[in-house]
C-alpha cells in the first residue's frame, strides 16, 4: 500500500521506553529460504495454503458465485528453489531491504531509538506493477520499485492492549517436518519480544487485495499516559 506500517511497527515491550521498533528484514528472509534449500527442501512449495478458490475461477471462468473468493488469488505454485531461482524476486528483496535501512537511519536521526530497540524480522516481499493497481495510490515521477508482502505480512497486524496477544496473519509458509517454518520463525520472534501470535487467515478477504488483518480492524485504545516520551 506504500505505508509505513508495511514495513515498520511499534510495539509494546518491557524496557526502559516500554517500546521499541521491529522492521522488515528480506535479507533474512532469503537466508532462512537458502537454508532451507541447502537442507534438502528446495522441492517445497512456497505456500503450504490449500486453493479454496472455485476451480473455474481459478481456469479463468466466469465465476457464479457471490463471494469473496471469487475475486481472491490463489497461493503461487512455486516451490522454495523456483522461489530463489527467479532473479527478480531476489533483486527486489535485495532492493528493498537498502530502502528499509534507508528509512530506519531517517527514524534514528529525528528519534532517539539505538540498534539496541530495534529487532529485525525475516519478510519476503514480491515485486507489483503498481498500474495494475490503481487502489494502492498514484505512482511517484522517481519511483523506481513497488512491493508486496509475498505472503501475509505480519507487520500489518493488532495488537492487543493489555492481553499479551498479537493478531498475525496467517504467513502460509513452506510446510517442513509438518511446520510452517515462517510461521515458527514469527512465533519465536514475538515470544521473545513478550507477544504470543494468534494467526488468521485472510488470505481471501485481504492478503490477494493488497492488505492485511490492520486493514480489516478497528481498535480502541486507553491512552492514559504520554507513550511517546
Amino acid at each position: 500500500m506504500g505505508h509505513v506500517d508495511e514495513f515498520v511497527q511499534f510495539l509494546p515491550v518491557e524496557s526502559q521506553r516500554g517500546w521499541g521498533v521491529v522492521v522488515a528484514d528480506p535479507e533474512a528472509g532469503l537466508r532462512i529460504l537458502r537454508h532451507a534449500q541447502k537442507a534438502g527442501h528446495g522441492h517445497v512449495p512456497m505456500y503450504s495454503r490449500r486453493t479454496d478458490i472455485p476451480k473455474n475461477v481459478v481456469t479463468g471462468e466466469k465465476c457464479i458465485e457471490t463471494t469473496i473468493r471469487c475475486l481472491s488469488k490463489p497461493a503461487p505454485e512455486k516451490t522454495i528453489g523456483e522461489y530463489l531461482a527467479d532473479t527478480t524476486v531476489v533483486k527486489t528483496n535485495m532492493e528493498a531491504s537498502k530502502r528499509i535501512a534507508g528509512n530506519i537511519d531517517i527514524l534514528k536521526s529525528h528519534t532517539s531509538i539505538t540498534d539496541d530497540e530495534i529487532d529485525r524480522l525475516p519478510t519476503l516481499l514480491n515485486n507489483v506493477e503498481r498500474d495494475e493497481l490503481s487502489f494502492i495510490g498514484p505512482r511517484a515521477d522517481d519511483e523506481k520499485l513497488a512491493v508486496f508482502a509475498a505472503s501475509p505480512g505480519a507487520f500489518n497486524s493488532v495488537v492487543l492492549t493489555g492481553f499479551g496477544t498479537y493478531l498475525a496473519p496467517n504467513p502460509w509458509g513452506p510446510l517442513i517436518e509438518d511446520k510452517d517454518v515462517m510461521a515458527e520463525v514469527m512465533k519465536k520472534f514475538y515470544e521473545e519480544l513478550g507477544w504470543k501470535d494468534k494467526f488468521l487467515d485472510n488470505w481471501n478477504s485481504h492478503h490477494s487485495w493488497g492488505a492485511e488483518v490492520h486493514c480489516a480492524t478497528d481498535t480502541k485504545r486507553e491512552m492514559n499516559r504520554r507513550w511517546w516520551s
